[in-house]
């Protein structure tokens, strides 16, 4: 690129992946836009019509690299995040949280589940 300027790209790896599980519009609109918005300035992270880039000079680009993989890793989390994931756990952890603050002798007498 102009100006020794090196593009680190996923070439829309990333997204296409993510495309496979995920209805994509949705992906991108509530939390994990909000997510990907913060890794975008943290890691200096651009995006173009599902390409994740960073544009670095050559003697940052051991760094860059180590940005691109660490912010790419992060947008692929987010998927850990769907509601069939959480609904799927949401009955386990409800069990889990009341556990904790209804008294054993009440639990013991199968007055909860």
């Amino acid at each position: 690129m102009p100006g020794g300027v090196l593009r680190l790209s996923d070439m829309g790896h990333t997204m296409m992946h993510l495309s496979y599980e995920n209805d994509i519009d949705k992906f991108r609109k509530g939390h994990a836009e909000i997510s990907s918005t913060k890794l975008k300035q943290k890691h200096l992270l651009k995006e173009d019509n599902g390409e994740f880039f960073i544009e670095t000079q050559a003697e940052n680009l051991g760094f860059n690299i180590f940005r691109l993989a660490q912010a790419l890793t992060k947008i692929s989390d987010l998927t850990f995040l769907n509601r069939a994931r959480a609904e799927s756990t949401f009955y386990e952890d409800l069990q889990e949280q009341l556990m904790k603050i209804i008294p054993a002798d009440k639990n013991n007498k199968g007055l909860f589940l």
